[in-house]
């Protein structure tokens, strides 16, 4: 799986996602701050279907309305998998409940992947940037959480948290989400100009978390100014 806060996913970014060495390397892609508005993801998930990827039913449209972004737009999350790879997106309804219940639009992107005994929720997350964990970024944490609760399913949630582990871990979530925070093993920082700033890495319910291979940066993909993230599955945990 590919972890990726992409910026914006115009066409230099497309450029790496539909490059062979990623199809090749990678069988799942995550990615963050698409800044894709409704036709232009539209357009994106047709692309990616055309290259033998599925995301429909597990990508969300950016917000309107950031006056601090060049696209005007926030937010913006998908999560793409293989045709050969058994998963499938989480039904609309239980989306809309999700908003019913928080009075906010998704900030997510969810798909359900199938293993041989069991199947788990896997989330692409983007918490907003310097601001901890305020109100806004509670709401994310709750939505992601009532997710988790109505599918009955373990969590597997990567992310641009903009924050580090231990700030995290201060606001309750992981524990009160029965999750570990599991960290890239050769990164002290995720930023390519900042050190120290460990903020991308992977919230996982406690019951799967034998099922993790290894996180590591993979510094070929040309993300700025976030690194990309390589994660590794065991197929047969």
């Amino acid at each position: 799986c590919l972890f990726s806060n992409l910026t914006y996913l115009g066409p230099e970014a497309e450029s790496f996602i539909f490059d062979d060495s990623v199809h090749k390397a990678y069988d799942v892609l995550m990615c963050v701050e698409t800044h894709l508005k409704d036709d232009k993801l539209k357009n994106m998930i047709e692309k990616l279907s055309k290259s033998s990827w599925i995301a429909k039913g597990s990508a969300n449209p950016a917000k309107i309305g950031n006056s601090e972004s060049e696209t005007g737009t926030s937010g913006g999350e998908l999560i793409a998998a293989k045709n050969d790879i058994d998963s499938y997106p989480v039904h609309l309804n239980v989306l809309e409940q999700i908003q019913n219940e928080t009075g906010e639009a998704i900030s997510f992107a969810a798909r359900i992947f199938r293993f041989r005994n069991f199947e788990f929720l896997a989330v692409a997350l983007y918490l907003k940037c310097s601001v901890g964990m305020d109100e806004t970024n509670n709401l994310r944490m709750k939505q992601v959480h009532l997710l988790q609760k109505i599918l009955g399913l373990a969590l597997f949630c990567a992310g641009d948290f903009n924050m580090d582990k231990e700030e995290l871990i201060k606001s309750g979530w992981p524990q009160f989400m029965n999750c570990e925070l599991m960290m890239p093993s050769d990164a002290t920082t995720t930023l390519r100009d900042t050190s120290d700033r460990v903020i991308d890495y992977v919230l996982m319910s406690r019951c799967i978390v034998g099922m993790l291979k290894s996180i590591c940066i993979d510094s070929t993909i040309p993300t700025t100014p976030h690194f990309s993230l390589a994660i590794i599955l065991y197929s047969k945990p």
